[in-house]
């Protein structure tokens, strides 16, 4: 067997005695529970969302929130590529709106 192979076996079990020792039983069931900042609390224009379209603050002057809450859903991928889009777009408005 290769040692990479036998090394990432190791690693498992280890990982697999060290999970099941009694001690996480409580820990775990404990401090488990939803993702719910994962997922788009602060919905752009939403009924109660924080933001309006253009990722101003509601209700605040000259603050603008560029963040993965602000999307109406979750992406399928990894968000960053996404986030950074969002980014783009409003720096775009930004300089609009200042005139550059």
């Amino acid at each position: 067997m290769p040692f990479d192979v036998a090394a990432v076996r190791s690693i498992v079990r280890a990982v697999q005695r060290f999970a099941a020792a009694r001690a996480w039983s409580a820990f775990l069931a404990g401090s488990t529970g939803g993702l719910e900042h994962v997922r788009s609390d602060w919905d752009a224009d939403a009924a109660g969302g924080v933001v309006n379209p253009d990722l101003t603050v509601k209700g605040v002057k000259g603050l603008r929130v560029v963040d993965a809450n602000v999307f109406p859903f979750i992406p399928a991928g990894h968000p960053q590529a996404v986030v950074y889009v969002a980014l783009q777009s409003s720096s775009r408005v930004d300089t609009r709106l200042i005139g550059i």
